[in-house]
Order: structure tokens, then C-alpha cells, then sequence
């Protein structure tokens, strides 16, 4: 599969890509543990994980408009 994205956020895929390997479970690890939890001794929030290329606003407080 080959995403239509700008050449110049590559950093930002790798950046995405390292955060979740990081999130997901492995079997060097013990099962159902991720390398987050293991670094933090605690689960990851996935609240944050959204799809890649998604719309995105953002707000400009009223004192700067």
C-alpha cells in the first residue's frame, strides 16, 4: 500500500511508526505486556492513537486573532 503524503513529514512516519512498535505487545517480551509497560510499569494510553493523515484543527486563541 502506498500512502499520497508529502516527502517532507518522513521524520513525523518515523516518529509515528517508533511510538507505536513501542504500544504493541511482542513475543520476546512476557505475553499481553508491551515495551511501554515494561520502561513505565504502567499500561499506554491509547487514547491519543489516531489514523495517519487525519484532519487536524487547530485553535488560535482569541487574544492572538
Amino acid at each position: 500500500m502506498r500512502l499520497s503524503l508529502p516527502s517532507h513529514i518522513g521524520g513525523e512516519v518515523v516518529i509515528c511508526i517508533s511510538y507505536l512498535q513501542n504500544r504493541r505487545p511482542t513475543k520476546a517480551i512476557p505475553p499481553h505486556t508491551t515495551l511501554f509497560e515494561l520502561w513505565n510499569k504502567r499500561k499506554p494510553n491509547l487514547f491519543l492513537i489516531q489514523v495517519f493523515g487525519s484532519q487536524a484543527f487547530a485553535k488560535i486563541p482569541d487574544a492572538t486573532q
